[in-house]
């Protein structure tokens, strides 16, 4: 029992560290993508306005929740992550 308990903890740490790597690499995806396109577009200024929102709760340490934010931008912006 102690075992599995064990291998549990371990393996939500480990899920805790993929997430908090893959946010920066997908924020910097969102921010490329988003660079070349027109400022004054609305789904732009929503979609930097998402993306400041991702990075924020990156940094806060809510990483799955970042990742779901990321999504969402991609949504808005019409692109597509490349997720590790």
């Amino acid at each position: 029992m102690r075992l599995l308990v064990l291998v549990i903890v371990v393996l939500a740490v480990m899920a805790g560290a993929a997430m908090a790597y893959q946010c920066p690499r997908l924020i910097g995806q969102l921010n490329a993508a988003v660079a070349p396109m027109d400022p004054n577009d609305p789904k732009v200024k929503q979609g930097k306005e998402l993306v400041e929102e991702a990075q924020r709760l990156h940094e806060g340490g809510s990483h799955a929740e970042a990742v779901v934010k990321a999504d969402e931008v991609a949504e808005v912006l019409g692109v597509r992550l490349d997720k590790v």
